[in-house]
C-alpha cells in the first residue's frame, strides 16, 4: 500500500525517560513502495518484511542481549514490556516485523479496554483507530535497552 505523507498524523505519544545513559539514536523505517517513512504494522506481520523494507538487510543493532519496548497510546496506560527480541544481531526488516508483532499485541490488549473520556479521537477499536491504520516510522533508544516506537496514524479517509 502506498502512503502518502498528507495522509499521516503522528501519534502524540508519552516519551519514556530512563537515567541519562549512552543513547544509541534511533532506527528509521521506510517502505520500498514511497518515498515517505513508515511501515504498516499490519503488512509487516503479514508479509515478507525483506521486501517491503528499505535497507532490509542493514544491521541496526548488534550485542544488545534483549529490548525493552516502551509502549505509549493516548488514553491508554502506558506498557514497558522485554520483548524476548534478539538483538545481538538484526537487521532493519526483522526489527521492524518483532516491534509490529508486539505493537499488533498491545493494540489487541487495548481494544478491549475503556479510553479516558479526554482521548477519544485516540480510541482503539470500536469504531476507533484499527491496526490496519498504524504506521511504524522509527525506533527511538532512550537509554541502555529501553526503546520506544514512533508512530503514525495513516488517515481513515486516505
Amino acid at each position: 500500500m502506498h502512503i502518502s505523507e498528507s495522509s499521516l498524523k503522528k501519534v502524540p505519544l508519552k516519551s519514556y525517560t530512563r537515567a541519562p545513559e549512552i543513547s544509541a539514536g534511533s532506527i528509521l523505517f521506510e517502505s520500498t513502495s514511497s518515498r515517505t517513512p513508515g511501515l504498516l504494522i499490519t503488512e509487516m506481520v503479514k508479509a515478507e518484511a525483506s521486501r517491503l523494507v528499505q535497507q532490509a538487510d542493514d544491521v541496526v543493532i548488534q550485542g544488545l542481549p534483549k529490548m525493552k519496548l516502551y509502549v505509549s497510546w493516548p488514553g491508554y496506560t502506558s506498557h514497558s514490556i522485554t520483548a524476548p527480541i534478539d538483538c545481538t544481531k538484526i537487521t532493519r526488516a526483522d526489527l521492524a516485523t518483532a516491534v509490529s508483532c508486539h505493537l499488533v499485541n498491545f493494540v489487541q490488549k487495548m481494544n478491549s479496554l475503556p479510553v479516558q473520556f479526554n482521548s477519544s479521537e485516540w480510541r482503539i477499536g470500536r469504531g476507533g483507530v484499527s491496526l490496519n491504520n498504524i504506521v511504524l516510522t522509527a525506533l527511538y533508544n532512550t537509554g541502555g535497552d529501553y526503546w520506544q516506537p514512533e508512530l503514525e496514524l495513516l488517515d481513515r479517509e486516505a
